[in-house]
């Protein structure tokens, strides 16, 4: 597309631009995206104002990498190439990528999966259930970035507007029928899902985290509800889960559109009848609304993964996905990255990572685990830095209402001193249990390494907290850093065989 052409576009959908630079020039556009590090040749390049950054500080950068054409909030006199002016180019970034990319979330199906803890589980078992049928489907969330046919790490749950629109088009281009998607409340507040309409929505649970951003809880619910109010299509289905009283809130306001999910109640779309569990898997016996009965293993552990599973097989019924399909893509949902990910060794403890960094999301593994644990239940953890503080002693806590032995270490420290977070978790574990062994080894690989040296045979080892993440973040510098590849490196120095 060319710059006049867009510029054309955009002024016949109402988009209000306030002056227009250097429109003589009139080049071809190949993209068009608001970070620096990521410009193609005849890039289209968008300055956000940040609360950190300011992209027009990066127009010069940008320019030198090749990029064309500018979307900017003031004029950038230095450079001789078009230059779009808007009031407020965050606002309106949605709607000017789709419209670069030619609307691609029109052609697909699109699901967000939002909550505090479960999504992206989520969003890989309703991946599982669309593709069962020999559909193809995108994938945007916490772990990785899938147009279909090639991933790559994922930067943040949710991407900016601009990468959206962008991959939507990719999904399309290789032959993708749907998209499923990590929604976040960062997201919708920073304009993020600007330009994003979705088929179906699950919402998966609200529990205290990013207070430090919203403030309170009720901040933080509205901002999700937002997502149910701003960004659907005009027929849509929502999949709730009851269980949880911000959910049986988006229940009471959406129920024409939506079903609920959960453990109890008689109003579920898909009914538990039956449930026991392993260290890696899930027996249950279902009901469909429909009378239809199965009984099936669910390839994942835990309650909090029996919640996701029924929450994907209810969005799923509400699209008419076949029950049978259903059922074959939650036997088939491979293993999930960082998420109670499980490998046995030889020494016979099994190791498990896990991203859970919340009290809830830790207590929620814990229980899990500690229902299936025939030896000690050994917890490595830690909390990030430059987060919400007031989770540290409680991560602690919910840590020694089920732990045999702690280790405490540091997890993303940011730009606090990571001896001081662990302290304060510290302070938590031993207000809950002053008897419990609790050792604090800040040095993240030391701390993996003195938890798999402890292990003895039936044990179940959680490393907690960073679960996919490649790198830890110290001073604004991430350092490279895998606890799955640092498991592996113990496996290898220590002569252990894994599975």
């Amino acid at each position: 597309m060319f710059f006049r052409e867009l510029l054309h576009k955009l002024e016949n959908r109402g988009i209000l631009i306030e002056k227009v630079l250097n429109d003589a020039m009139d080049p071809e556009l190949s993209d068009i995206t608001s970070h620096s590090s990521k410009i193609y040749p005849q890039s289209m390049f968008c300055c956000i104002p940040g609360r950190t950054w300011d992209g027009h500080d990066y127009a010069q950068e940008a320019f030198a990498k090749g990029a064309v054409a500018f979307l900017c909030e003031r004029e950038l006199p230095f450079l001789e190439a078009p230059q779009l002016i808007l009031k407020n180019v965050r606002k309106n970034l949605g709607k000017i990528s789709e419209t670069f990319y030619d609307f691609p979330v029109q052609g697909l199906r699109l699901t967000g999966i939002t909550g505090t803890n479960g999504k992206s589980s989520t969003a890989f078992i309703m991946r599982s259930i669309i593709e069962a049928g020999g559909s193809k489907s995108g994938l945007l969330g916490t772990i990785e970035y899938s147009d279909g046919v090639e991933k790559e790490e994922a930067g943040r749950t949710t991407p900016e507007a601009t990468e959206l629109q962008r991959f939507f088009a990719r999904m399309l281009r290789h032959g993708c029928s749907d998209c499923v998607m990590e929604a976040s409340s960062h997201a919708v507040m920073e304009g993020r899902l600007e330009g994003c309409r979705f088929d179906g929505l699950i919402f998966s649970n609200l529990t205290p985290e990013h207070l430090d951003y919203h403030g309170d809880m009720e901040n933080y619910f509205q901002a999700k509800r937002r997502i149910f109010t701003s960004h659907t299509k005009e027929t849509w289905y929502g999949a709730l889960n009851c269980d949880d009283p911000y959910g049986a809130r988006l229940y009471e306001d959406f129920a024409p559109c939506c079903s609920s999910y959960g453990l109890k109640g008689e109003r579920n779309r898909v009914s538990l009848l039956s449930s026991s569990f392993s260290a890696n898997s899930i027996d249950v016996e279902l009901e469909h609304y429909d009378g239809k009965y199965a009984r099936i293993r669910i390839p994942l552990a835990g309650t909090f993964n029996l919640y996701n599973a029924l929450g994907a097989m209810t969005l799923a019924s509400l699209y008419g996905i076949p029950w049978e399909q259903i059922l074959e893509g939650i036997e088939k949902v491979p293993k999930i990255p960082g998420r109670m990910e499980s490998y046995r060794t030889e020494k016979g403890f099994t190791c498990v990572i896990d991203y859970a960094h919340t009290p809830d999301a830790l207590e929620k593994a814990l229980s899990a685990l500690r229902q299936c644990s025939r030896g000690k239940l050994r917890v490595l953890f830690g909390s990030g830095g430059n987060r919400f503080p007031g989770n540290r002693p409680l991560m602690g806590a919910a840590v020694a209402r089920y732990a045999d032995d702690i280790v405490i270490t540091m997890d993303n420290p940011r730009f606090e001193d990571p001896q001081n977070i662990a302290l304060e978790n510290y302070a938590g574990v031993i207000k809950e249990n002053p008897q419990i062994p609790c050792r604090i080894i800040v040095n993240r690989k030391e701390a993996i390494y003195a938890l798999l040296d402890s292990g003895t045979p039936d044990d179940i080892l959680l490393i907690a907290g960073k679960g996919p993440e490649t790198y830890l973040e110290i001073c604004g510098v991430r350092h490279s850093f895998s606890d799955r590849g640092t498991f592996e490196d113990w496996c290898r120095d220590r002569g252990v065989a894994c599975q």
